[in-house]
This record gives structure tokens, C-alpha cells and sequence, in this order.
């Protein structure tokens, strides 16, 4: 037997105590590395209202849906028929969105690295890739069977 897809309903269903919703997203083009973000704008009874869509600048999906929430928001901000409505704005990022609430729980350790890379001109965080990075994913991994810290110096 075939596993079946589910088809997901493209219904609109309005929130509740929301007089317009808008609905946003991103979109990334595989090896193109184009990103697009766009949106649209619902009333309760689902009548389209505004839309938009544009490129922009960025290969990392949360990074595009961070964009279009923005993008969302100075649109509101400047649309005086929008300035006194109830409105919320859809994504379906939960990362973008947590984030965006508040629900990152180390954004003071994020803060303070920044912080530290802007005061010291000679330090930098960059990326490695994971086969490059063993000896430290052994490490990590062991720490999880120690009580307390494990520091080593050897100068």
C-alpha cells in the first residue's frame, strides 16, 4: 500500500478578537540561492485587502522570515487605515516567531557575546563544519557525565 499525502487546507479561517490577519512567508530557490518573502492581508471574511512580495538578501530561511514579519510591521506602522485595527501576523517559523516574542531564553548570553566581540578588536566567532569539529563533539558529549565543570589548561 501507497502512503497517501495529506492535503493541507488552504481555507481562510479568521482569529478570533483579530479584525485582519496577515499571513506571512519565504520562500528559498535551492541552488539559484534566490529568496523571496511576501504576505497578504485578510478581513474576517477572508477578502484579500493587501499583498505583497519582494527578493531580498539572505540565504538563511529564519533570517527571510525575520524580513517579511519586518517588513509586515513597517507596512502597518505606516498604513494609517491600519493604525487602530486588531491585527496579528501569521508565520509559520516558530523559530522566527519565538524569537520575535521574546522566547529565545539566552538573549542576554547573545547580548553579551556581542557585546565582547564589539570591545575586542582581535576576536571573531565563525563557522566550521561538523567533520571538522570531532574532538570537541567528544568533548561536549562527555560532559554530560560530569558534575560540575571540566576546565584543562596546557600552556
Amino acid at each position: 500500500m501507497k502512503p497517501t499525502k495529506k492535503s493541507v487546507q488552504n481555507s481562510w479561517l479568521p482569529l478570533v478578537g483579530y479584525d485582519l490577519v496577515f499571513k506571512v512567508d519565504s520562500s528559498m530557490r535551492g541552488s539559484s540561492g534566490s529568496t523571496s518573502i511576501g504576505d497578504v492581508l485578510r478581513n474576517v471574511n477572508g477578502k484579500f485587502l493587501c499583498l505583497f512580495s519582494l527578493n531580498v538578501d539572505t540565504d538563511r530561511p529564519v533570517v527571510a522570515e525575520i524580513l517579511v514579519i519586518h517588513k509586515t510591521c513597517i507596512l502597518i506602522s505606516s498604513c494609517p487605515f491600519l493604525a487602530y485595527r486588531n491585527i496579528s501576523i501569521m508565520s509559520d517559523s516558530n523559530v522566527a516567531v519565538s524569537w520575535i516574542n521574546g522566547m529565545l531564553s539566552h538573549v542576554n548570553l547573545l547580548y553579551d557575546i556581542r557585546q565582547i566581540l564589539l570591545s575586542r578588536h582581535s576576536l571573531a566567532v565563525t563557522f566550521t563544519s561538523r567533520g571538522a569539529n570531532s574532538l570537541t563533539d567528544c568533548l561536549a558529549k562527555a560532559g554530560a557525565n560530569l558534575e560540575g565543570d571540566r576546565l584543562e589548561w596546557s600552556l
